[in-house]
């Protein structure tokens, strides 16, 4: 009996997306949005029953730059704050009837104090404790729309590169706070800086990471100002999702053109075309 076998084969495309590509198809997955962390109010009344001093405690649930910010002081009353570390050593103090500001570096975990205080004179008073961003990962982001929310603070991200190359960094100027002359600075693992790019500059600048090594970004301004900043990253070619790629690495190297398919399929044909003619098989090739 002659039967007719018919060759049936598919052709798979693969294709490398960098992330711009595949991270471009949903504004939600290009952009990060950090949420502003509100600073925490706190008031009270100094008076003989407290011998004129309240004290609060807080732990620092990031590391960063934090501040307090006291006003609202009885008219012509001078009234301090005095910030301690974990070991109740004074890391910063002001004094005066006015508005009081000063930040200061906070380790994670670790529990601060904080006390107000007058000499004999009672005062009402108010305070503002800021409290800074935890750091974010910027993997696959091309664009981070963050807050410096009080002076001298600063916002820090760590970017994991997926590929060796050139990786630019800039500002949207459009979209920054006006005359803030916000920084980035770029830091290798070991937390020496690479580079840093000013809001002033024109473009982006270029920055050569490697792959799998992950790198310290610091947010912060020449002045020590605080305002809105959108944060752009361009991505070399070649960068991959691993979201998007799920074929192994094996697979991705495979040579895997129009004309490399079209040549192992003519091979499998002849192949089985040999192996069906020798046991009296006709092959049709249509």
């Amino acid at each position: 009996m002659k039967r007719n076998i018919i060759l049936l084969s598919s052709i798979v495309m693969l294709s490398l997306v960098t992330f711009n590509d595949c991270y471009a198809a949903t504004e939600q997955k290009t952009k990060l949005e950090v949420e502003k962390i509100e600073p925490e109010e706190f008031e009270g009344t100094l008076t003989e029953e407290n011998s004129f001093c309240d004290t609060y405690t807080f732990t620092a649930e990031n590391a960063g730059t934090y501040a307090v910010k006291l006003y609202g002081q009885t008219a012509n009353v001078a009234v301090a704050f005095y910030v301690y570390d974990y070991f109740e050593n004074k890391i910063t103090m002001d004094y005066g009837a006015g508005t009081l500001y000063k930040s200061f570096v906070c380790e994670e975990g670790k529990e601060y104090t904080i006390k107000v205080k007058t000499n004999t004179e009672c005062s009402e008073y108010k305070f503002l404790l800021y409290r800074p961003n935890e750091k974010y990962e910027l993997n696959g982001f091309t664009q981070v729309s963050d807050t410096l929310m009080c002076r001298d603070s600063a916002n820090r991200y760590l970017f994991t590169a997926p590929v060796d190359g050139e990786y630019g960094f800039g500002f949207d100027k459009e979209s920054c706070t006006k005359n803030v002359d916000f920084i980035c600075g770029i830091y290798d693992p070991e937390g020496q800086e690479l580079s840093d790019v000013w809001v002033t500059h024109d473009g982006m600048i270029e920055v050569t990471l490697e792959k799998g090594q992950t790198y310290p970004i610091k947010l912060y301004t020449n002045a020590g100002d605080c305002g809105e900043y959108v944060l752009e990253i361009a991505y070399p070619e070649g960068a991959i999702s691993e979201d998007t790629i799920t074929e192994s690495t094996e697979e991705v190297k495979e040579d895997t053109s129009i004309e490399q398919q079209l040549k192992d399929l003519q091979d499998e044909n002849a192949t089985l075309k040999k192996i069906l003619e020798e046991n009296g098989i006709d092959y049709d090739e249509n």
